[in-house]
């Protein structure tokens, strides 16, 4: 049986042959063009078309004559030639190609399977920890009427037991691992300000802001994992660590670039009021997006959905029907 290296080989000599046939074809035809033009020219110098063709025509004009004939036919066997390599090199690429399948087939099955990730299945109860930190006292956001909307359209939907809805207020760094080991939550959900540079504005100890980098989020969806599912960054310039995150937790929500009050107010109102009527993780994001359209908000395009590799958005489902 011939192998594939044997086969690539011998495909690279038929296209390298075939790509210098088709040259010498090209300068045959240009040589009979050539040889037209000299028969055009010595015909016009003063031999009639019959002259020309006869036995009598000087010998410029037979020279030219027998160089077209032989032009001719070197190009007719040139173009023979080629079509009867073009069919050796196209069946050379489907034997290839052919071999390449099975070999990598082959490889395929002595490779073991690597087990997809399993989402949980929906709880009869989830906690949603919301953290704040209005820390910017020059820019100050509405996170109180951002907790109510959300709080009051949980309380709405058909599954309003099953969500318990925690906050805490002014978070400082360290408050994020303690209300976590405190209330064992499903969902997170920083809602502040956010820096270009990926980090979160938490509340220092002195009440000034505290830059909170992308990488100690990381650690700490790392080292509480196996609660958490959903991380949800209503802040500006989350986009990066909601990417990453998903490594750890089954999915994460980040804004790409600046928010407004209004927007992260009305997008995480409707998307919570989705998740509490068991709809999908996927449903709940487009609802969300959908919200800020019918209230006239241009910024559906600013919140973006992560989930980790593998899961499938649409059968994500956090609360029971």
């Amino acid at each position: 049986m011939v192998s594939t290296n044997d086969l690539r080989a011998s495909l690279l000599r038929k296209q390298a042959e075939l790509t210098r046939l088709k040259i010498d074809k090209t300068q045959a035809l240009q040589q009979i063009a050539d040889h037209n033009q000299v028969f055009s020219r010595t015909a016009s110098a003063g031999l009639s078309l019959k002259a020309a063709a006869g036995a009598s025509a000087g010998p410029a004009v037979e020279t030219a004559k027998s160089q077209i004939k032989r032009g001719a036919q070197k190009a007719i066997d040139l173009m023979a030639t080629i079509a009867e390599l073009e069919q050796e090199v196209a069946e050379l690429e489907q034997r290839l190609a052919a071999a390449d399948q099975l070999a990598q087939t082959k490889k395929a099955r002595k490779q073991p399977q690597r087990a997809k990730p399993i989402a949980q299945k929906a709880a009869e109860q989830v906690t949603v920890l919301f953290l704040a930190a209005n820390a910017l006292k020059d820019a100050p956001l509405e996170l109180d009427a951002e907790a109510r909307d959300i709080q009051e359209n949980i309380r709405k939907s058909a599954r309003r037991d099953a969500i318990n809805f925690v906050t805490r207020w002014a978070t400082q760094p360290l408050d994020i691992l303690q209300a976590i080991n405190e209330t064992n939550p499903q969902l997170v959900h920083f809602s502040g300000h956010g820096s270009e540079n990926d980090e979160l504005v938490l509340q220092g100890d002195d009440g000034k802001p505290k830059m909170v980098r992308l990488a100690a989020i990381v650690q700490v969806m790392l080292s509480a994992s196996d609660t958490i599912r959903l991380v949800f960054f209503n802040v500006c310039f989350s986009n990066e660590e909601a990417e990453a995150v998903v490594k750890y937790v089954e999915a994460a929500v980040g804004m790409n670039t600046a928010v407004s009050d209004e927007a992260a107010r009305v997008f995480a109102a409707q998307f919570y009021s989705a998740l509490g009527f068991g709809k999908s993780l996927q449903t709940a994001f487009e609802q969300a997006k959908a919200a800020l359209m019918l209230n006239g908000i241009p910024e559906e395009n600013t919140p973006k959905l992560y989930v980790k590799a593998g899961l499938d958005p649409a059968r994500l489902v956090f609360v029971k029907e």
